[in-house]
């Protein structure tokens, strides 16, 4: 879930927007919550879990896109997504969403457009501010949705619209968007009954499955193991992909736990900070010039130790935008298009020490997870 258009249309007019808005949905005065919105972010993430096209066309929520090889919310679902941001017609946030448009639009010149009002110099046209909005609006990702549908909707060319981040031309009409790490940070509060990523002892179990399959030194052996497949082309036996998927999301926490929500709030603290404040609990990675927590932080934060790395090496390498500084970086890997996190076997034998696990090469395989599954938890709110 990257850039969504935010609702079926963006609209200039509040009026037109709240017509248009589902009233099956809402019928009580109000765009439901936050925490309400964030249930169906979430369950869109469990479809970037998938990753082949059999299971995510088993989940009714989700459609596979070949072209782009990733499971993702199915339109059906993305429109009950909007709707729990818009409310029906006649709703008191409604009402008050748009009466402070009605005011902000009668402000026919920058000079006067102040305050709970913001000029869009591209549409030389007045709207209320975001923050004007929040004050209407209970639902923050519904705030934001509404400001950006208002702002966005005014602006007709595609060089204004792709100039404004929050906007995005959808060929011949300027759309609002909401990226990925909004919605994780909107959502990074909302906490789900799962309270953490497991323990680390969980992991070490699946791990000690992986060093069972890679002490199996025939064909035959290896096969006879459900765990493990046999590598021909290298002789030796490892654990399945199945397996490592399991392993993988022993330590990647359901989306909203307080697990994710502890990273979460630790990411977006640092993650604003320039080079010379970002220090202590955060690090500067000057491949990608941004601002992290520390693994020490996210360690002392969450209770699975081999997730508090994976999600450090995650926001360290996902960042890196050229193979050189990804190659450069320990822990990273340069894969097709972009820079992976990875975990060595090594790592595996030191957390894992009465797994039996052998140190003697890297679990490539668990590279390729670690970022499909981890990085698809984290755009649920990584």
């Amino acid at each position: 879930m990257t850039k969504r258009k935010t609702s079926i249309l963006a609209l200039g007019a509040t009026a037109t927007l709240m017509a248009l808005a589902p009233t099956a949905v809402h019928a009580v005065a109000s765009y439901g919550t936050t925490a309400q919105s964030c249930e169906y972010v979430a369950q869109i993430a469990t479809c970037g879990t998938h990753t082949t096209s059999g299971t995510c066309g088993a989940d009714t929520n989700c459609v596979w896109k070949a072209a782009d090889s990733v499971c993702d919310g199915s339109d059906a679902f993305f429109n009950e997504f909007f709707a729990t941001n818009l409310p029906g017609p006649g709703a008191a946030e409604n009402n008050l969403a748009d009466a402070a448009h009605a005011e902000c639009a009668a402000k026919t010149s920058e000079a006067i457009c102040t305050g709970t009002c913001e000029w869009i110099t591209s549409a030389s046209k007045c709207t209320p501010t975001e923050a004007n909005l929040k004050t209407k609006v209970t639902n923050e990702i519904g705030a934001v949705d509404l400001y950006r549908q208002m702002k966005c909707g005014y602006i007709t060319t595609d060089s204004d619209c792709s100039a404004d981040s929050d906007c995005e031309w959808g060929g011949t009409e300027c759309t609002a968007t909401i990226s990925e790490e909004e919605y994780k940070e909107m959502c990074a509060g909302i906490s789900s009954s799962s309270s953490s990523y497991g323990n680390t002892a969980h992991s070490c179990e699946y791990v000690a499955k992986v060093a069972t399959c890679q002490k199996l030194t025939t064909s035959g052996t290896c096969g006879a193991d459900t765990n493990c497949v046999w590598k021909a082309a290298d002789s030796e036996c490892d654990g399945t992909e199945t397996l490592f998927n399991d392993l993988s999301t022993t330590y990647i926490p359901p989306v909203g736990n307080d697990d994710l929500t502890y990273i979460y709030g630790a990411a977006h603290t640092c993650s604003s900070k320039a080079e010379a404040d970002c220090t202590s609990t955060c690090e500067w990675i000057a491949a990608a010039s941004v601002c992290i927590p520390t693994e020490a932080v996210l360690k002392a934060g969450v209770k699975n130790t081999i997730g508090a790395v994976s999600a450090y090496r995650e926001f360290k390498c996902g960042d890196i935008a050229t193979e050189s500084a990804c190659s450069a970086e320990s822990n990273c890997e340069w894969e097709n298009t972009e820079c992976t996190s990875y975990t060595n076997q090594e790592d595996f034998a030191a957390w894992c020490p009465d797994a039996g696990l052998s140190p003697a090469s890297r679990l490539t395989k668990v590279s390729a997870v670690v970022s499909a599954v981890f990085v698809a938890a984290l755009a649920s709110l990584a």
